[in-house]
């Protein structure tokens, strides 16, 4: 099945988010482009579980290698897997569709540690954060103006929420460069926060 025609399978389910306990129900989001990007979506991984949440992080820097965290729901067990794939690049710094290498890893999760990351996502709104406020570029200066700041090729982080009715995207580009640029955009520290909590309750744990 094409990626982009992926959602209206999920649409036709109706299975609310909040049928999982401690995950809240949130609004879908996701675009045609959002899923030929997902690699949930790309690697059918929906098809093992019951609800997913996963997180990335990438630049122009980083391209020859994806690295993908994801936390899954099957039967009210939690697991985490660990995606990587490396690709290489021709002479033109293209990198090939095809990777060269992919290593998954996959780890059972405790309840009690899921529950505390959700408690964290929960506080920090993830479930409610708009990507518009997520990406401002442009400071308010005391005179009305505006200044922007400009930075290319830094990284973008990405939040992914799929369950079999609903796939919602969180992402902001370069989020702790922009939070000490334009402190005003709160919710820039609310996805930062998010991101140390999987990275110190599981990513730092089990990837080696």
């Amino acid at each position: 099945m094409h990626p982009s025609k992926l959602i209206n399978v999920f649409l036709l389910m109706i299975i609310p988010a909040s049928s999982f306990g401690q995950v809240p129900d949130f609004e879908s989001n996701f675009t045609d482009e959002d899923s030929l990007e997902s690699e949930v979506i790309n690697n059918q991984l929906f098809h093992n579980y019951d609800f997913i949440f996963s997180y990335t992080g990438g630049s122009y820097w980083t391209r020859k290698k994806s690295n993908v965290h994801i936390i899954g729901l099957k039967n009210d067990k939690w697991f985490y897997t660990n995606i990587i794939k490396e690709f290489n690049e021709n002479d033109n710094f293209e990198t090939d569709s095809i990777p060269s290498s992919t290593t998954v890893k996959k780890h059972k999760l405790s309840k009690r540690i899921v529950k505390k990351l959700l408690n964290e996502f929960t506080q920090n709104r993830l479930w409610e954060l708009g990507n518009d406020s997520l990406n401002i570029y442009e400071k308010k200066m005391p005179d009305g103006t505006s200044s922007a700041y400009i930075v290319t090729d830094g990284p973008t982080y990405k939040f992914e929420l799929i369950t079999p009715s609903k796939c919602r995207t969180v992402f902001s580009y370069h989020p702790r460069y922009y939070l000490e640029a334009i402190p005003e955009v709160y919710t820039r520290q609310n996805f930062i926060n998010c991101m140390d909590a999987i990275r110190k309750l599981i990513i730092n744990k089990y990837q080696h």
